[in-house]
């Protein structure tokens, strides 16, 4: 076997927030192990994470071979596919599938200036990655940014679609009998039409969905491992249903995430965001009473309507909570001004707003009672690993599937419910009275107790000896030679 420092590994992440964040932690646990990594991002990203590069303390690399390399792309996208862009999902798809021969010529030259590339590892949902790494004469791995079920959805799509289970009809979302079938068939899981992906039902599947699900879906004979940025142990029965079908090189190797009490030394080691969070809310937290406080962040993409955004705001103003949440400018579609004002002004004594925000710092703050989230998988896996139970506000791509997984799966947290179909959200009084229940009340308690047990999953498998730091030490023994 040869020495790591021989080879290197090629890192291709979709460029959004939710995807390069995770790949560029997985890069660091692979420089952790004795690996050259380079990590080869858009134009427009590259030149914001080239800042952080740049620094004296550098928060990303810390003092390991980490690489950066960047391609270029129509669309620039600084900050990561967001809200921005959400209308141009056609042209930023499009935009991606051109990079084809680009990247096949940028790692083509990237193996031949050195060391070797021994695997070039893209995210599943990169449209061209994996083929041009085929060009290049490269070897290929899948790094999946969400969990294992949706994983195993994703790639049981041409079953779903032969059993007229996708697209879920738009009557379910009214018809009972069609929203609770129940689709058992997926090795390891049994779910109910509602929890398939929301980019799986009627309408926004067929835009363009159904076929790039099924041109992602040939991807799998290209690569020889899949890298799942989830826990074993939150997942057992699906990684192990997933590993007899699709082989023993289908494993976890999360959370990826600087995370204390791991076991690893991540000394230096900072959150990595593609925006500028706003530090000052740490200080504030700091005045807090331990467990006091609800933390409110829908995610880098998600938006809301300014109805939506009434009902939250005057159900956690009537909970009497302290609470700290993140909104993003044009995060809310045609925001009533007075009302925010107003909204502001009325609860400034016990809430902090802010445009982005330290998350995982927030989230391993004593005074952090809760989460209310989008249920986006990063989040989600942020706040498992930190021990912060959640309330759930799924609104788009997997986010219902991740929902049904953590906070009804592991009894970790409570969804909203849905009034009013795709677009509607659970009135103030339900919001003022699941608050009050997750932080101050019996409930609270029970989740804050089952999502500690869970913190305690992930810390094992991250450290040394744990089930992803050994399959994450397996894959790159696999490539010395």
């Amino acid at each position: 076997m040869g020495s790591l420092s021989k080879f290197q590994v090629v890192l291709i992440p979709v460029p959004a927030q939710g995807h390069v964040v995770p790949i560029i932690y997985l890069a660091r646990k692979l420089a952790l192990l004795g690996v050259t990594v380079t990590i080869i991002n858009v134009d427009s990203i590259h030149e914001t994470l080239q800042q952080s590069w740049k620094s004296e303390d550098n928060p990303v690399s810390n003092g390991h071979d980490i690489r950066l390399e960047s391609i270029s792309m129509d669309l620039r996208v600084p900050n990561g596919f967001d809200e921005k862009n959400f209308d141009a999902q056609a042209a930023f798809c499009e935009a991606i599938f051109r990079m084809e021969d680009p990247l096949a010529e940028l790692l083509s030259r990237i193996d031949r200036d050195g060391p070797r590339v021994a695997c070039v590892v893209s995210d599943f949902y990169h449209l061209s990655a994996p083929h041009a790494a085929k060009k290049a004469g490269l070897a290929g791995a899948s790094f999946w940014p969400g969990n294992a079920a949706w994983a195993a959805i994703e790639f049981h799509v041409p079953k779903l679609l032969e059993m007229g289970d996708v697209p879920v009809k738009g009557e379910a979302l009214i018809d009972l009998e069609v929203y609770e079938k129940l689709i058992s068939y997926i090795p390891g899981m049994e779910i109910r039409s509602q929890d398939i992906p929301v980019f799986m039902h009627d309408g926004e599947f067929q835009k363009n969905g159904e076929e790039l699900s099924l041109y992602r879906s040939k991807r799998i004979a290209l690569d020889s491992w899949f890298l799942i940025n989830s826990v074993h142990d939150i997942e057992p029965r699906i990684f192990e249903a997933m590993r007899e079908g699709f082989g023993e090189n289908f494993v976890p190797v999360g959370p990826l995430f600087p995370l204390k009490g791991e076991g690893i030394d991540s000394t230096g080691l900072q959150e990595v965001n593609l925006r500028t969070p706003d530090e000052s809310c740490l200080p504030w937290l700091d005045k807090r009473d331990r467990g006091s406080v609800l933390y409110v962040s829908f995610g880098s993409i998600s938006f809301m309507t300014a109805k939506q955004f009434e009902e939250i705001a005057l159900g956690l103003e009537a909970s009497k909570v302290s609470f700290l949440w993140v909104i993003r400018s044009n995060s809310v579609l045609g925001m009533d001004e007075e009302f925010y004002k107003g909204f502001v002004s009325r609860t400034g004594g016990r809430g902090l707003f802010v445009r982005w925000a330290p998350q995982l710092e927030i989230l391993q703050h004593e005074s952090t009672g809760a989460f209310l989230t989008h249920c986006g998988w990063n989040s989600m896996l942020e706040s498992l690993a930190c021990g912060v139970p959640m309330l759930g506000w799924p609104s788009m791509f997997e986010q219902n599937t991740n929902a049904k997984l953590v906070l009804e799966g592991e009894g970790v947290g409570v969804a909203f419910s849905r009034s009013g179909g795709k677009d509607g959200f659970a009135p103030r009084e339900e919001v003022e009275e699941k608050v009050r229940a997750i932080m101050e009340g019996e409930q609270g308690r029970r989740l804050k107790a089952r999502a500690m047990e869970i913190r305690e999953l992930a810390v094992k498998a991250a450290s040394p000896g744990g089930s992803s730091h050994t399959n994450l030490k397996k894959f790159v023994e696999s490539l010395a030679w």
